[in-house]
C-alpha cells in the first residue's frame, strides 16, 4: 500500500510539473519560436541538467560510466526511446490542442499494461482488462471525427486538383501524442525488461 501511495504522489507531482510546462511551450510558440528551435534548446538544457543530476546522484563521472557498463546497449536503447517521447511531447503540445494531446499521452498506462502482458508475461486482473476495453472504446470515439474529416478531405481533393490544403491532414497530427504515449509505455517496459536481465545496470 505504501508503494501505491508513493506512486500516486509521484503522479500528482508530475501532473503539477507538466501543466505549467505545457503552458510555457505555447507561450514560446506564440512569441515567435519555431517548433525546431523550441525543441532543440529545450533538450539542450535538459541534457546538461540531466547529466549533472546523474553525476551528482552517482557521486562522479567515473561511477556513472561504471553503472552503464553492465548493459550499455540497454542504456542506449532506453535513451533513444526517451528522446522520441520527449520530442513527441513537445511537438504534441505545440501542434495539437493541449487538452487533447495530454489526454492521448495519458493513455500510456493502457499501452504499458498491454505491452507488459505481451512482452513480460504480466497477469492482468479483470479490473485492468475492463479499464483497457473502456479506454480503447473511448479512443475510438475520439478518433471517429478525425477519420470522417480525413475521408471528407480525400473525397473533396479527388474532385478538385488545385486548392488550398492548409488544414489538410491536420487530423493526422493527433497521431503524434498517441504515438508519444505508446513510446512512453515502451520505455517503461524496456526499462523493466533491462532491470530484470541486468539488475546492476543503471536505467
Amino acid at each position: 500500500m505504501k508503494e501505491r501511495v508513493l506512486g500516486l504522489v509521484i503522479a500528482f507531482a508530475g501532473t503539477l510539473v507538466v501543466t505549467p510546462d505545457a503552458a510555457l511551450l505555447r507561450v514560446q510558440a506564440e512569441a515567435g519560436g519555431s517548433t525546431a528551435v523550441i525543441t532543440v534548446w529545450r533538450y539542450v538544457m535538459s541534457f546538461f541538467l540531466g547529466s549533472a543530476a546523474a553525476v551528482i546522484a552517482h557521486g562522479g563521472v567515473h561511477q556513472v560510466v561504471d553503472s552503464i557498463r553492465p548493459a550499455p546497449l540497454h542504456v542506449v536503447g532506453a535513451s533513444c526511446i526517451m528522446l522520441l517521447t520527449n520530442v513527441g511531447f513537445t511537438i504534441s503540445l505545440l501542434k495539437v490542442d493541449p487538452a487533447k494531446a495530454l489526454l492521448l499521452i495519458s493513455l500510456n498506462p493502457l499501452w504499458s499494461a498491454l505491452l507488459g502482458y505481451a512482452v513480460l508475461g504480466d497477469k492482468l486482473p479483470m479490473r485492468t482488462i475492463v479499464a483497457q476495453v473502456i479506454s480503447l472504446l473511448a479512443m475510438l470515439v475520439m478518433f471517429t471525427p478525425n477519420v470522417a474529416a480525413l475521408l471528407a478531405q480525400s473525397s473533396e481533393h479527388e474532385g478538385s486538383e488545385g486548392g488550398e490544403g492548409g488544414e489538410e491532414g491536420s487530423e493526422l497530427l493527433d497521431l503524434i501524442p498517441l504515438g508519444t504515449g505508446i513510446a512512453q509505455a515502451g520505455l517503461l517496459i524496456f526499462v523493466r525488461s533491462a532491470s530484470i536481465r541486468h539488475p546492476d545496470a543503471t536505467m
